[in-house]
C-alpha cells in the first residue's frame, strides 16, 4: 500500500484535489466522495513476461494507493468531478450551498 502526494486547494467556491498517481491507468482508480470528504483508490500491476528478455533488475512493485482526504466545509457530492491526465488526478469538489452560506454569515458576524 501506497500513500499518494496530494494538494488541496479552495478557490471560486470549490475545492480543487490534485494527486500524484504515476503508472496508473485511469480504467483502475476508484474516487468515492462523502459531503465532508474524498477518498481515492488506485491499483498498480507490473509483471514479467519471457518474450521481452530477461529481467536483471526490477524496482517496480505491485500494489494499491490510498488516500483518504477530509475538507474544511461540506461538498455537493452530485456536482464533484474528476479527470486524469499525465498521471495527475484532479478532483473539483464544489463547495455545499449550506457550507457557502454559513461562511458568508461567519464573516458578516
Amino acid at each position: 500500500m501506497w500513500t499518494p502526494a496530494i494538494e488541496v486547494r479552495e478557490q471560486d467556491d470549490a475545492f480543487t484535489v490534485l494527486a500524484a498517481l504515476p503508472g496508473v491507468e485511469p480504467k483502475d482508480i476508484h474516487v468515492d466522495v462523502t459531503p465532508n470528504d474524498v477518498v481515492i483508490k488506485a491499483e498498480t500491476a507490473h509483471a514479467h513476461n519471457g518474450d521481452k528478455g530477461e529481467v536483471h533488475r526490477c524496482e517496480f512493485v505491485p500494489g494499491e494507493a490510498f488516500r483518504s482526504i477530509g475538507l474544511p466545509k461540506r461538498i455537493d457530492m452530485a456536482k464533484v468531478k474528476a479527470d486524469f491526465h499525465n498521471g495527475m488526478l484532479r478532483i473539483t469538489a464544489p463547495i455545499a450551498a449550506e457550507a457557502r452560506a454559513q461562511a458568508e454569515a461567519s464573516r458578516r458576524a
